[in-house]
């Protein structure tokens, strides 16, 4: 299968060869947008708990909305086994960026 290119993703991870990806998708724009707002949706094999900007969220992955300022964002997924893969994503205003990685 063939990946789309991976724009705004900057990965920092000791895993190599590992798929991912990033991509932002335009929004219905709309209150989000005006706000300074974008949405990521994350999803991971296995599952790993979601920091952004070293913050824990409380969430879990998959994540479907979760609604951040736009700009840069330092994005982290600790797996269940403590293992933690950062990645850092620019979120464009009204936009949905969406991150598929297996950890």
């Amino acid at each position: 299968t063939s990946r789309r290119p991976q724009r705004g993703e900057t990965a920092s991870s000791g895993s190599s060869g590992t798929a991912a990806s990033a991509t932002p998708s335009r929004g219905t724009g709309g209150a989000s947008a005006a706000a300074g707002q974008g949405t990521l949706q994350i999803q991971t094999l296995p599952w790993a708990r979601v920091f952004i900007d070293g913050r824990d969220t409380g969430r879990n992955t998959p994540v479907r909305e979760l609604r951040v300022p736009s700009g840069s964002h330092r994005i982290g997924l600790r797996t269940a086994d403590g293992r933690m893969t950062e990645l850092t994503v620019q979120v464009p205003a009204g936009e949905t960026v969406r991150i598929v990685r297996q950890l």
